[in-house]
């Protein structure tokens, strides 16, 4: 996870490229598709932080 605190982001597309989360287009010049995230960035960073979205989800949507 250090590896996201040793650069600035000035907006959040920055940091989901930076992670890979950005999505993976195709462009055959006739049709453009989404291929869903690219997987290009750092896994475990990629991991921790859809570990996270999942748990803060669950906190959101637990009973009251």
């Amino acid at each position: 996870m250090l590896e996201l605190f040793w650069r600035e982001f000035s907006n959040r597309r920055q940091l989901g490229a930076c992670v890979g989360l950005g999505p993976q287009l195709y462009d055959s010049g006739q049709s453009r598709i989404d291929q869903g995230i690219s997987k290009q960035g750092n896994r475990r960073v990629r991991t921790q932080l859809v570990e996270m979205a999942w748990c803060w989800l669950r906190y959101l949507l637990a009973p009251m």
